[in-house]
C-alpha cells in the first residue's frame, strides 16, 4: 500500500495483494517504523464500516471506507473513493484508489519525473 499525505489530504493506493488482504479480512495495514520496535512508529490502518470515517488510537490512524464501497471496488470497475471527513474541528480529504502500474498525475505538473521511455508521461 501506497500513502500520500498533504495537508488534510490522505491518499492511499492499494496494490492487487493489498486489495485482496483487505476484502478478505476487511483491513489492511502500512507500518512506518521508526525504530525496529512496534512501539516506535505509525502504523495506517483502511478498515471497512458502516461510513466514511477517521479513528486515531496509540500508533495508529485508522481510516475507514464504507463496506458497501469496498464491494462495488471488488466487483466493478471501479477505480477508487474519495471522501471528506470530519475529525475534531478538521475537514480531512481521503483518497482509496487502486494502485496501476503508472499514469499522468497533473497534481504535481512539472515537478514530476517523466517516465523512462516515454517523456511526456509521469510515474506514480
Amino acid at each position: 500500500m501506497k500513502i500520500r499525505i498533504s495537508g488534510y489530504s490522505i491518499r492511499f493506493r492499494l496494490r492487487k495483494g493489498d486489495l485482496a488482504v483487505f476484502l478478505r479480512e476487511g483491513w489492511v495495514i502500512e507500518k512506518f517504523l521508526v525504530e525496529p520496535d512496534e512501539a516506535s512508529g505509525l502504523s495506517f490502518q483502511l478498515s471497512s464500516g458502516s461510513e466514511a470515517a477517521i479513528r486515531k488510537r496509540p500508533g495508529i490512524l485508522e481510516i475507514v471506507i464504507p463496506a458497501e464501497d469496498t464491494v462495488r471496488w471488488h466487483n466493478d470497475d471501479v477505480v477508487g473513493f474519495r471522501y471528506e471527513v470530519a475529525y475534531g474541528e478538521i475537514l480531512y480529504r481521503i483518497v482509496v484508489e487502486k494502485d496501476f502500474a503508472c499514469r499522468t498525475d497533473e497534481s504535481d505538473g512539472d515537478d514530476a519525473f517523466p517516465q523512462p521511455g516515454k517523456p511526456d508521461k509521469h510515474c506514480c
